[in-house]
């Protein structure tokens, strides 16, 4: 199937990328569920557009309840026997002596979250899928890249998939700007549409060593397969054209 440009006519003016990207997540995921991911990691996927506030269950964790609970006694009498309880004490705070009307930077998710069950969830890889408002403001572009780096620091390998045509910015180029990188990761593919791999590893103390697999993407081009890497020592194939391929059949573009 080759890669269609999803956000110009004649494409565009049938099927949303909305929708479009939202059905690729869902079949990259039962790709992985269903043929690639050994046990006991599964995939998950996170979509969320608009302004709306989600929850990110990607930095979630959850918590015992005793450490959430520790050192509180509802009695208000701390001897654990019962009794009255003591009312919150009510606080007015002053005026903030800084304040002003702002807009947060905030743009869509299109990704597929890989976990390992080890007696808890444990993320082990994410996959993203570039939408037009993660490139359509600096700030949104900022905010993109800083997530990318907030999960490579954490040790979470992430692959970036941006096939979006009508916005010039470079993911990869924006994450290799803010992570400080050095300047051999300063790659851009001359299309502009690109699906990059990375992971970070730890082969000593205090040595962290970053990965970085890039791939150049071709409109009416098949899409590659890459390395996807769910631990230091374990890596499957994410072959994103069978997924991509059904997507575009389920939406009539095939």
């Amino acid at each position: 199937m080759p890669l269609l440009d999803h956000f110009h006519p004649p494409v565009s003016s049938l099927d949303a990328w909305v929708n479009f990207h939202g059905l690729w997540a869902s079949t990259i995921l039962m790709h992985l569920n269903g043929r690639v991911l050994p046990m006991p990691y599964k995939s998950q996927q996170q979509i969320h557009v608009g302004p709306n506030i989600v929850i990110d269950v990607a930095t979630f964790e959850q918590q015992e309840e005793e450490s959430l609970f520790s050192g509180y006694d509802p009695s208000g009498n701390g001897d654990g026997e019962g009794g009255v309880a003591t009312p919150p004490q009510v606080y007015a705070p002053p005026a903030p002596p800084l304040t002003e009307e702002v807009t947060i930077a905030e743009s869509d998710t299109f990704e597929v979250l890989i976990y390992r069950d080890e007696n808890r969830w444990r993320l082990a890889a994410a996959i993203e899928l570039v939408s037009p408002a993660n490139k359509d403001r600096p700030s949104h572009l900022r905010t993109f890249a800083d997530k990318c780096l907030g999960y490579l620091s954490k040790g979470v390998s992430v692959v970036v998939v941006d096939v979006v045509t009508n916005r010039a910015a470079q993911t990869h180029a924006e994450i290799v700007s803010r992570g400080n990188l050095p300047a051999s990761f300063a790659w851009q593919p001359a299309t502009g549409l690109s699906v990059v791999s990375d992971r970070t590893i730890q082969p000593k103390a205090s040595v962290t060593r970053l990965d970085v697999w890039p791939t150049e993407l071709h409109l009416r081009a098949a899409l590659p397969t890459v390395p996807l890497w769910l631990a230091a020592d374990l890596c499957v194939p994410l072959d994103l054209e069978p997924p991509y391929h059904l997507a575009c059949q389920s939406l009539r573009l095939a």
